[in-house]
């Protein structure tokens, strides 16, 4: 589908003009969905909005083309009211773009910030411009917030200090760590209510494959019309119960990187038997019947898994080709970690390696060791198969 089809004021992604109007935040998943892949099909990067910007973005999400980025509207936020909207590109035309995290905080009033609306602005990467470390500024929020309320009271009471609160501005972050994509890619979903940059399974694609999961690309491409039987994987976004007259039915909505995807649970004891895998933000492997004819796709769930007993549960026999020594060591590195739990394994691993000083000899390593192998390294490992 299309956005025009799902929202009829919607515009088509074009560099000309906003995306989509009125504001996305008022759109339902399908729609925020299909601005995410429509920026796949450009090659551009769709991303939240930039505070620092000068764009009024309060409700239009608009292109970048300099940057070939889809700017998603700052409305299309968790918790971002018009009126604060307003403040902000306000403040932006009066006194200019934002220079820092402590310049937005100082610039707006005091009860225009509270803890849920600044966590969602970071979450979401409105910030990423003026300080790229999110985690840092998610750890610091309550610290944000007590400057705020300090620099403000110091303003309206226009006493002298011989310190002033704004010097102290450059020491009020927490020291962090960056965080991981996972932990950032469900940063957007709880302020957004989509993935955008990053997708929790996009490290899997590569052990997908291996397990026969397909994806939603492959359910619209490559499977033929008619009932069958498949595996899919996805995050469950969102869990919706009903009554109907043949008694309580389940209906999901799942996402993978390529797109959404819904299916329904009418057992009972599917529900009984998987109720603990089924909360939202949960990642899921499903064993679902599908019917997919003119009218479209349905998928009925019969059972479910996590993703990491579909891995744990599944032998694999790794066959790797480095081109030279660096990337031996690479390997080897990389198992030698895995080898730590004696207890799982879930894969072996063969190194065929070229000589580099006999010419079409190949010696082949096949490691006494097994190694248990996380998503992630699948797909690091994927680089030196053939």
């Amino acid at each position: 589908f299309s956005v025009k089809s799902v929202i009829p004021q919607a515009a088509t992604c074009h560099p000309q003009g906003p995306l989509c109007h009125p504001r996305v935040g008022g759109y339902p998943e399908k729609v925020k969905t299909v601005l995410n892949h429509e920026s796949m099909k450009m090659d551009s990067r769709f991303c939240g909005n930039d505070i620092k910007g000068s764009r009024n973005d309060i409700e239009d999400t608009g292109y970048d083309k300099e940057k070939s980025t889809i700017i998603f509207a700052l409305g299309a936020i968790k918790g971002v009211t018009p009126n604060f909207g307003k403040l902000v590109t306000d403040e932006r035309k009066a006194r200019g773009a934002f220079k820092s995290i402590t310049d937005f905080i100082e610039r707006l009033p005091l009860k225009s910030i509270n803890s849920k609306l600044l966590e969602n602005l970071i979450k979401s990467g409105c910030f990423d411009e003026l300080h790229d470390n999110r985690l840092q500024l998610f750890s610091s929020i309550s610290k944000l917030l007590a400057y705020s309320a300090s620099y403000h009271a110091e303003q309206e009471s226009n006493q002298f200090s011989l310190i002033k609160v704004s010097s102290l501005s450059p020491n009020i972050l927490i020291a962090s760590d960056y965080a991981d994509n996972n932990t950032l890619a469900f940063y957007e979903f709880e302020s957004m209510g989509l993935f955008i940059s990053n997708h929790p399974l996009t490290q899997y694609q590569e052990i997908f494959s291996r397990l026969n999961i397909l994806n939603t690309a492959d359910l619209h491409n490559n499977l033929p019309d008619g009932t069958n039987r498949v595996n899919l994987a996805g995050v469950i976004q969102k869990k919706d119960s009903r009554m109907s007259a043949r008694g309580r039915f389940v209906t999901l909505v799942l996402s993978d990187p390529e797109n959404i995807f819904e299916l329904s649970i009418f057992s009972e004891e599917v529900l009984k038997d998987y109720v603990h895998l089924l909360d939202v933000k949960s990642l899921v492997v499903v064993n679902c019947d599908i019917v997919k004819d003119e009218g479209g796709i349905k998928l009925t769930a019969k059972s479910f898994s996590s993703i990491e007993d579909a891995i744990n549960n599944k032998q694999f026999e790794l066959q790797l080709y480095p081109q030279n020594h660096e990337e031996l060591r690479q390997i080897v590195t990389l198992l030698a970690a895995r080898t730590n739990n004696r207890d799982q394994s879930n894969a072996k691993a063969t190194i065929y390696l070229q000589s580099e000083g006999v010419k079409n000899f190949v010696a082949k390593i096949t490691l006494p060791e097994k190694f248990f192998l996380q998503g992630q390294d699948f797909e690091i490992l994927k680089g030196y198969s053939k």
